[in-house]
């Protein structure tokens, strides 16, 4: 099945996971920013 598919259907895919790798960096950049910071400012 994944050998029938043509650039536009791998292009697709490709955009698709980067997308998604982006949103789940920009997360994971906010969450460590939301747990990390404070916890730095409170114990300081």
């Amino acid at each position: 099945m994944l050998a029938a598919w043509g650039f536009l259907e791998w292009f697709f895919a490709g955009v698709l996971a980067v997308l998604i790798g982006v949103v789940g960096a920009f997360s994971l950049n906010v969450l460590a920013t939301l747990f990390i910071n404070p916890a730095r400012r409170a114990h300081r």
